[in-house]
């Protein structure tokens, strides 16, 4: 459905949760990053503030295991 309300041009939140490869999880944190370089260019550039928006990317693995010193101990 969140994909859905993207694709009709509905603005706000859009998230997935997805399984996929490490390799395909290394490539996705690639494409964030050029992403969020290409929107701090774009806003480098911008000539005047018409708007302020609040940008987001997040990209967390949940299956990741946390660091010893991260877990909780009993």
């Amino acid at each position: 459905m969140a994909a859905e309300r993207a694709e009709a041009g509905h603005r706000g939140t859009v998230y997935t949760v997805s399984g996929v490869s490490a390799a395909d999880l290394e490539r996705l944190r690639e494409l964030q990053k050029a992403y969020f370089a290409e929107v701090r260019a774009i806003i480098g550039r911008s000539q005047s503030v018409e708007r302020v928006v609040l940008t987001t990317a997040q990209m967390i693995d949940l299956g990741a295991t946390a660091p010893a010193a991260a877990r909780p101990t009993s």
